[in-house]
């Protein structure tokens, strides 16, 4: 976080490595609405799939509150 309304991204080469391959600057609020509508598609189409799953059921109750 970069202040109450601004955060920084970075992603990296892979898990074990330092070497950072681009940084974005994003508004907060931005960020957490993109991650419920993928999270939100993420589970319909797992649904249209008929896959059920621990792991779906906890994200369903997770995406409800």
């Amino acid at each position: 976080m970069l202040n109450e309304e601004d955060c920084i991204i970075e992603f990296f080469e892979d898990h074990r490595s330092k070497n950072i391959l681009s940084t974005v600057q994003i508004k907060f609020e931005i960020l957490v609405n993109e991650v419920f509508q993928i999270a939100n598609l993420c589970s319909t189409l797992c649904k249209k799939q008929n896959w059920e799953t621990e792991e779906l059921n906890k994200l369903d109750i997770l995406l409800q509150k």
